[in-house]
C-alpha cells in the first residue's frame, strides 16, 4: 500500500491519496492537480524528500505548470519535515488497529476502514505541531 498526503501548518490534513500499489507519476501528478484546485489562487509550497515520484521529469513539469513551488528537504533528513511525525503517528495507530482486525479482511476494506479514518483521526492541532516541529528545526 501506498499514501501520499498533504499537511500544513495551518489547515492540517489537506489532502491524501490511497494506492494499493506504488504511486507512479500519473498518480502524483493528478494529486498535483487536487492541491492546486483545493488551493484556488493561494501559493503552494511543496516540501519534499527524494522521493523518485517526486523528482520525475513528468511531475516536476507538472508542478511548475501548476506554479507550485517545490521545496526539496535536505537528503536523509526527515526530522525537518514535519510530514514525517504525522507518518510515524499513523504507522503507530495503524499497527494497533490491524493487529486487532488483520485476519481475513480483504485490502481495500482495510484501506477504506482502516488507514483513511485513522489519517482523518489525528487532530489538527497534532498535525500542525508535526509541521510546526520541522520548521523550527529548519530555522
Amino acid at each position: 500500500m501506498a499514501v501520499l498526503a498533504a499537511v500544513s501548518n495551518k489547515r492540517g490534513l489537506i489532502h491524501f491519496l490511497c494506492r494499493h500499489k506504488s504511486i507512479k507519476s500519473e498518480d502524483y501528478c493528478h494529486f498535483l492537480d487536487d492541491l492546486k484546485l483545493m488551493s484556488g489562487d493561494r501559493q503552494l509550497n511543496v516540501l519534499l524528500d527524494n522521493c523518485q515520484v517526486h523528482k520525475s521529469k513528468v511531475s516536476r513539469r507538472q508542478a511548475n505548470e501548476l506554479g507550485i513551488n517545490l521545496i526539496w528537504n535536505v537528503p536523509y533528513c526527515p526530522q525537518f519535515n514535519g510530514i514525517e511525525l504525522y507518518w510515524a503517528i499513523i504507522k503507530q495507530k495503524f499497527k494497533k488497529k490491524t493487529l486487532a482486525i488483520l485476519t481475513g479482511i480483504e485490502r481495500e476494506t482495510m484501506i477504506r476502514k482502516t488507514v483513511v479514518p485513522i489519517m482523518r483521526a489525528v487532530p489538527t492541532e497534532t498535525i500542525v505541531k508535526c509541521v510546526m516541529k520541522a520548521v523550527f528545526l529548519i530555522n
